[in-house]
């Protein structure tokens, strides 16, 4: 009996073992899902004075206010524009792409509800304690815990809110080309090259990992060599000094509820 026990045991543990994701392959898990986070949706119809106001005067490329015309156009009333049928991928890519450059974040209510699947999957793999608490390390032991607890709340969600699509936008519209791990203990960096074309802009990005319970999650985020954590630290240290905490917690309630209701 004890044999078939020790055997049972050791059968789970090389399950266990191979099971387990390699830092690659959570990076690569994390970008997919950053991928399929949706930042808009296309409006089949658009008044006339929310097409000019809200979408052709906040793009700057003329390139993209031509394209914007070419694939909607008035209808009968002359008083909205309608989306032409028959859209292949690369536009419609296009389209998703530029409501997002020039802000008009619209979600359906199924969008909604994918975003909030997505993100649920992405909080298992990026750690928001570490960053919050590192962020307000200088701070966070003063701070009681209803304090605590509104700080991760309104940090985490500015966070999705802004991030998030930011980061399917990038993802999705960058040449990215991730090195491979390099693991010390229960740590790994992986440094990756991005290009994004629209905005012609390269940046170096190294994603820190931690080896948490058998499963690798992300830290902190190395911009050009710029702690993100370090970064937010540095920001949120300013506002202390001339707001104090309660200060600092009025103000990231305030942007999360006016972001948010955006």
């Amino acid at each position: 009996m004890k044999k078939i026990i020790a055997l049972f045991m050791l059968a789970f543990l090389i399950t266990a073992v191979w099971s387990q994701e390699t830092p690659d392959q959570t990076m690569t898990r994390l970008m997919s899902l950053f991928k399929q986070y949706n930042i808009t949706s296309i409006p089949e119809k658009i008044s006339i004075n929310d097409f000019d106001n809200l979408i052709i005067n906040k793009i700057a490329k003329q390139s993209r206010k031509d394209f914007m015309f070419s694939v909607y156009e008035k209808d009968s009333t002359g008083n909205n524009y309608i989306i032409k049928n028959d859209l292949n991928e690369k536009d419609t890519k296009t389209i998703i792409n530029t409501l997002h450059v020039a802000g008009y974040h619209v979600l359906t209510e199924e969008q909604k509800k994918e975003n909030e699947k997505t993100s649920k999957e992405i909080e298992k793999i990026f750690n928001y304690k570490a960053l919050v608490v590192g962020a307000l390390q200088d701070h966070w032991n003063n701070m009681s815990k209803d304090q605590q607890n509104d700080f991760y709340v309104s940090f985490k969600g500015l966070i999705e809110v802004i991030a998030y699509p930011q980061g399917s936008y990038f993802y999705s519209n960058s040449k990215n080309t991730f090195k491979k791990a390099v693991i010390q203990g229960d740590k790994a960096i992986i440094a990756s090259d991005n290009y994004n074309i629209d905005k012609d802009l390269d940046i170096t990005i190294s994603y820190i990992f931690k080896n948490v319970n058998n499963s690798w999650i992300v830290v902190d985020v190395e911009m050009n060599n710029h702690s993100l954590t370090d970064a937010y630290r540095l920001q949120i240290n300013r506002v202390v000094e001339k707001k104090g905490v309660s200060g600092l917690l009025a103000d990231l309630k305030k942007m999360y509820n006016e972001m948010k209701a955006n």
